[in-house]
């Protein structure tokens, strides 16, 4: 399989922009340390400032399936209702 990119665009709940942003700090560091983990940065938008993005390269899909069965992605899943308003996801692929 080819590598692959994520965008990931989280909108926090209204007065949760400082605890997501919190909890999505505390994935960056052992989300790099995963085998298969090519990037991953997480970013806020500054017109909007309850609006954070990950962007993320894999080297492949069994890596990103991967990571989402580690235990830092599980438990920004249980906090997600709490702490996210909207999540949009897109996957792609590089052309070259």
């Amino acid at each position: 399989m080819s590598k692959i990119v994520l965008l990931v665009k989280l909108t926090a709940q209204p007065g949760n922009e400082e605890g997501l942003l919190e909890e999505l700090k505390l994935m960056v560091q052992p989300t790099r340390k995963e085998p298969g983990c090519l990037r991953y940065d997480l970013n806020y938008d500054p017109a909007h400032k309850d609006i954070f993005w990950f962007v993320e390269e894999w080297a492949d899909e069994s890596a990103l399936d991967r990571h989402n069965q580690t235990a830092h992605f599980k438990k920004l899943q249980e906090r997600k209702s709490a702490l996210v308003a909207n999540a949009e996801r897109v996957l792609l692929q590089p052309v070259s």
